[in-house]
């Protein structure tokens, strides 16, 4: 299981398009001078009739990620459950794995090993698994910044920023448990 940690931020400016929205973002000190990686995603969410992933606080997905809507990538089924958030931070479960070639609806028997699922006794983990139905669908581009995040052990301190060196911006990788100053961290996410 992968924790999920991500920021979410929303925008105030309802009006603004797609455009000006990503001129923005480029206005961004630690942002500007980078190019967003850029991912097209088809999502097709899960549930059942009486929506007991929603009361459980989990989502369920199928996902296909490509360079556009005319190149679409591997298929990937994603189970993530309930968490918490803390000064705009969200943590949760997660578990993702790529469905085999092919293969176009749920990996049903993945699931059911799943730790939330195992938790279920089986009559109703099996009764969960045979009811569940897409229940909507999502497609959109998504533009992600590769950025550094250092936080310092006892959490009171954050920066983000990028790297420069002779040959201009480049991302840095994420750091080992070791390579850092023992009260720092640092590390490279997708979002």
């Amino acid at each position: 299981m992968a924790q999920e940690i991500e920021l979410k931020l929303a925008l105030t400016h309802s009006g603004l398009g797609r455009t000006a929205i990503l001129e923005r973002l480029a206005d961004i000190a630690e942002l500007a001078g980078t190019t967003p990686r850029r991912r097209w995603l088809a999502n097709t969410y899960f549930d059942t009739p009486e929506h007991a992933l929603e009361r459980a606080k989990m989502a369920l997905r199928l996902r296909r990620s490509g360079e556009d809507a005319d190149s679409p990538g591997p298929l990937r089924q994603t189970l993530k459950t309930s968490g918490e958030s803390h000064g705009g931070l969200h943590s949760r479960g997660e578990w993702e794995w790529a469905l085999p070639d092919g293969q176009t609806g749920l990996d049903l028997g993945g699931l059911r090993g799943l730790p939330p699922l195992q938790a279920l006794e089986e009559g109703p983990r099996e009764h969960l698994l045979g009811a569940l139905a897409p229940t909507f669908s999502t497609d959109f581009e998504r533009h992600a910044w590769q950025l550094e995040l250092t936080v310092t052990q006892d959490g009171q301190t954050a920066g983000v920023g990028r790297r420069r060196d002779g040959a201009g911006s480049r991302p840095r990788e994420g750091s080992r448990s070791g390579d850092a100053h023992p009260r720092d961290r640092t590390g490279t996410h997708w979002r």
